[in-house]
């Protein structure tokens, strides 16, 4: 079984812009009725895999880093690495993660 996230690349006026979650089947996403980490069932609605843009599983809130993990990365910074791991949380985004929106 294959789940996708994803948007209708030509939405109706009658469809909403949110992402949905589906079933690949072939060449055809099959919509879910909701996530699919929770309670969700097989829906009727079905688009071609070719008119749906295809999106990140999940949107990130936040982004947990572990900070000089390896010796190479401790040592470029003029650090030991430390005997427990650095965590942080980062609000920071690359721009390969970034969501595009037009205003």
């Amino acid at each position: 079984m294959k789940i996708c996230r994803y948007l209708l690349r030509e939405a109706s006026s009658s469809d909403t812009a949110s992402p949905r979650y589906g079933l690949i089947e072939g060449e055809n996403v099959i919509e879910i009725s909701g996530p699919p980490w929770a309670q969700w069932s097989r829906g009727s609605r079905s688009s071609r895999v070719a008119d749906a843009r295809l999106l990140a599983p999940v949107e990130p809130t936040k982004i947990v880093c572990i900070g000089r993990n390896y010796a190479a990365h401790a040592a470029e910074m003029g650090n030991e690495v430390p005997k427990e791991p650095l965590m942080f949380l980062s609000r920071f985004l690359p721009s390969s993660a970034r969501k595009k929106r037009s205003s």
